[in-house]
């Protein structure tokens, strides 16, 4: 295997991980974290549940899982990217991008849920959970790489013109 092929596996490795991660971590902060930070601890989960109704939650998982199906069918996707040959920056481009994805639909994801607790919990603060802070930066970071990733593409494009 040589050296750039391996190195497009390690993207698609890491790029793949860190889906899940944010999957993970973002399906918790949706539908645990970011609805306790909202009500300031007032409430614990049931009764937050209770109020705004169990379909509202049910709602959220299912969007959640369409989420995850998402995820999974762009990894698949950019596996098969790598499986053709791209390079290198466009394989870092693919995984940024995805990865950012990640955090960006978090915030479409829980959309509802969060305009639902809003409006029927009181009192409502409006707080992040330290969770959810540290994914929106993240979703920032790899925006950044994002661009950068895309213009390492670019210029290596041109160049080999």
């Amino acid at each position: 295997m040589s050296r750039s092929r391996r190195a497009s596996v390690i993207a698609l490795v890491v790029t793949g991980v860190l889906v899940i991660a944010i999957g993970l971590l973002g399906s918790l902060e949706t539908l645990v974290w970011a609805p306790l930070a909202m009500t300031d601890d007032a409430y614990d989960l049931a009764d937050i549940e209770g109020i705004v109704g169990a379909e509202v939650f049910a709602a959220a998982r299912i969007v959640m899982i369409v989420w995850a199906l998402a995820g999974i069918a762009a990894v698949v996707g950019m596996a098969w990217v790598v499986r053709q040959g791209a390079s290198l920056p466009v394989v870092l481009l693919i995984g940024a991008a995805l990865v950012w994805l990640g955090p960006f639909s978090l915030v479409w994801a829980g959309f509802g849920l969060g305009n639902t607790i809003s409006d029927e919990v009181p009192p409502y603060v409006g707080s992040w959970s330290p969770v959810g802070f540290a994914l929106h930066w993240f979703g920032v970071a790899a925006f950044v790489a994002v661009l950068g990733f895309g213009v390492l593409a670019l210029v290596r494009a041109v160049r080999s013109r």
